[in-house]
């Protein structure tokens, strides 16, 4: 198994101990106890016991996909971008010299009809869904044993990674990501798609759409634990996916989830967003501790401490926002999309009008004379000469009035003598 591998190596590389993979395994079976299930992998990334650093340089010497074909309809491999939780992810190129990402699930997967069952749906929801700050998905099947996802290719980086270790964004980069998300994540409701693991992991920042001023255009990806429904002939809503075990990420995890509800909604998601955007601007998570299993319990019992949000942001709005959006009673949350989109939008909108960029004319360094308009070079010349005799101006008078005062002095004893 590759979680097996994975484990060995990163031994025999000294990245962790004995003691290290027994404590994530206990922390395994305790949420397993629970009906959570999540690999050992997965908990020794979660304890932090392992770095994404480490864990890249591992992955290069374990994939876990089998890749006996190296091209799925049309689309030769060109290389793995990247790994996750369920599979590897390669960037692919047709005939046309299109590119695009193509997902393989995880040989240990195959045979798994839950983990089926999820790939299934991030491939069913993904092509349901076509809207800007959502990655698509353009196809999926199955090759040579190998069950593989087409998407459309993002360059960028994941929000995760931009936020790194103890990062945080501006505050005007995260509105930005609060719109755009919160765009996505309201058409996908609107389309019967929960997406129930919204965090930064899965939020990528790509290049700016043309004709915007956005600084990047956020999307979002990965619908693997996404509630699905469809409309049947009668027009009601009826659910198309059954209950599932793995319900999110505990630090961005809704406490009805984190409870282990069914009933669940929009709402959730919203707190998901919540969570990610207080992560963006303090560089941390909303609770700390030592295993996923508390990380659940303090989302569910305790309240998160929003007060240092004063002090991060300029717009005071913004934390109301923010506030409601984290609301521990999700009757007490925000339950429509088109507030948060309204509220974000005139918060975003008014720091924009508030920026006022002032012209300074300062010599460049570098650049000679020549290279500038001979009156603007003779201008700052001037205005630099008259920088220095203001400087000097102050010590000049000083010095003339202890000049003046000694050839005083000076005088009278020549006088008395």
């Amino acid at each position: 198994m590759e979680d097996q591998r994975l484990v060995r190596l990163a031994q025999d590389y000294g990245y962790l101990t004995a003691a290290q993979v027994a404590k994530a395994e206990r922390e395994r079976q305790a949420l397993a106890d629970r009906g959570v299930e999540r690999s050992l992998w997965f908990m020794l990334m979660d304890l932090e016991l392992i770095t994404d650093r480490q864990a890249r340089d591992l992955r290069k010497h374990v994939s876990s996909s089998t890749v006996r074909a190296l091209e799925v309809e049309g689309h030769v491999f060109q290389g793995r971008i990247g790994s996750g939780g369920m599979g590897d992810v390669f960037r692919a190129r047709n005939a046309q010299g299109q590119e695009v990402a193509v997902k393989l699930l995880a040989a240990r997967y195959a045979h798994s009809d839950e983990s089926l069952r999820r790939f299934q749906r991030e491939a069913r929801a993904g092509m349901r869904l076509q809207h800007p700050n959502i990655v698509r998905s353009l196809s999926a099947g199955e090759t040579d044993g190998n069950h593989y996802l087409i998407m459309e290719l993002v360059e960028g980086q994941s929000l995760k990674a931009r936020l790194g270790e103890g990062s945080r964004i501006s505050e005007d980069e995260a509105l930005n990501v609060l719109v755009q998300i919160a765009d996505a994540l309201s058409y996908a409701w609107a389309q019967g798609v929960l997406h129930r693991d919204v965090k930064p992991a899965n939020i990528v920042l790509g290049a700016p759409r043309p004709g915007t001023d956005e600084p990047f255009c956020a999307k979002l990806c990965d619908f693997g634990l996404a509630k699905v429904w469809q409309r049947r002939e009668d027009d009601s809503i009826g659910q198309l996916t059954g209950p599932n075990l793995a319900l999110g990420t505990p630090h961005y995890m809704s406490p009805e989830q984190a409870a282990g509800e069914s009933d669940l909604d929009q709402r959730c998601d919203v707190y998901g967003l919540g969570a990610s955007i207080y992560h963006c601007l303090l560089g941390h998570t909303m609770f700390a501790g030592k295993s996923s299993a508390v990380i659940m319990y303090k989302q569910v019992t305790e309240t998160v401490d929003l007060s240092q949000l004063t002090s991060a942001l300029a717009s005071p709005g913004f934390k109301d926002l923010l506030t409601r959006m984290l609301h521990k009673d999700r009757d007490k949350r925000i339950a429509d999309w088109a507030e948060v989109q309204r509220t974000a939008r005139d918060l975003l909108g008014r720091r924009q009008s508030q920026r006022i960029a002032l012209p300074v004319l300062r010599p460049t360094p570098g650049i000679s004379g020549s290279r500038i308009h001979p009156a603007l070079a003779g201008a700052i010349e001037r205005a630099g000469s008259a920088t220095k005799r203001r400087r000097w101006l102050p010590a000049a008078v000083v010095a003339g009035a202890i000049l003046a005062g000694a050839l005083v002095a000076w005088t009278a004893l020549k006088l008395l003598a």
